[in-house]
């Protein structure tokens, strides 16, 4: 027999005491990076998984450092990745920078940082505007106020926004095809902040008391947003034009029917109407029948002197006046 026997033993794990090594970035999207590295060369063990840790900041916007985790379905602080040496790092914001770097762990526990790499996410399309509120503040304007996109994705240069008309009292024998878009540039850089900076244009030349659906675009370096959730509001009320086809026909010797049609541009509610009889064009002396029902027509009765050489003039009036 030998006079000694070999023993194979093996030294227990301890904490890796060197860091994952080689640590690169890669761009490969809008919202994702590729990160790769090798496992740390003292390992002190078997690498069963790897954290992740990031932070990032929006690129030339201001800035605002939220940290987040490497994360799998279920957002916890870490993430197994099996020893892969690998991961797609997603659900970024475009143009963002971020820092990133990774720690190793095995069944004893995790070693220190690797040193932190940098990348910068592509940019893409902001997200859309948020319209915060439009207001009616004349019969011909309104006043938009939207909140800056929670992701511009890059610096926002321009917004757009559109109206079109959707309904009107005005032009009734016309289609309400009123369209158009006003450009708003951006003049400052905002440092980003919570809540998101608001912004405010004047839509003006627009027809008064009439539906218009309002949406706005926000415009980066990169690319167009999508719309805006549409606004529908209508404008305020104006003074009318003057009702049309008016007539005057005699009855009989003490009795005259005046006639009208609406105005073509009523500019809101018609109330009631308002008849002007002078017994000359130049005359002080005239008779004013107030408060004509919504009808469009009037009896006017008188002796046939009174009558004979009369004017007739008519106007209608919304709750703003008359016209």
């Amino acid at each position: 027999l030998d006079k000694y026997t070999s023993v194979l033993s093996r030294t227990l794990e301890s904490v890796p005491s060197s860091a994952p090594r080689f640590l690169k970035i890669s761009s490969i999207g809008n919202t994702t990076f590729l990160l790769t590295w090798e496992p740390p060369d003292k390992a002190n063990g078997i690498i069963t998984y790897y954290q992740v840790y990031y932070s990032g900041q929006r690129y030339a916007y201001g800035y605002y450092t939220v940290y987040y985790y490497c994360q799998s379905d279920s957002f916890s602080n870490t993430i197994t990745i099996n020893g892969n040496t690998s991961f797609n790092l997603s659900n970024l914001n475009s143009s963002w920078e971020y820092s990133v770097n990774v720690r190793a762990g095995n069944n004893i526990g995790l070693s220190y940082y690797s040193s932190y790499v940098t990348g910068r996410t592509l940019a893409g399309a902001p997200l859309p505007p948020i319209i915060v509120t439009v207001v009616n503040n004349t019969a011909n304007t309104l006043q938009v106020e939207w909140q800056s996109p929670l992701q511009p994705a890059g610096v926002i240069s321009f917004y757009e926004a559109t109206y079109r008309g959707v309904s009107t009292r005005n032009l009734v024998n016309e289609t309400f095809y009123q369209t158009g878009n006003v450009t708003y540039e951006v003049h400052s850089v905002y440092s980003d902040y919570y809540p998101c900076p608001t912004e405010s244009i004047t839509l003006s030349g627009l027809e008064p008391y009439s539906v218009y659906k309002i949406s706005v675009i926000a415009v980066n370096n990169h690319d167009f947003s999508s719309d805006s959730s549409t606004t529908e509001i209508r404008t305020l009320q104006d003074v009318p034009s003057a009702p049309v086809n008016v007539s005057l026909s005699v009855i009989n010797n003490d009795t005259l029917l005046v006639t009208w049609d609406p105005p073509l541009r009523p500019n809101g509610i018609i109330l009631y109407y308002e008849i002007h009889k002078a017994y000359s064009i130049d005359s002080q002396s005239t008779e004013i029948y107030y408060n004509v029902s919504m009808s469009t027509h009037l009896f006017i009765t008188g002796n046939s002197s009174s009558l004979s050489n009369c004017t007739i003039r008519v106007r209608a009036a919304t709750s703003v006046g008359l016209g």
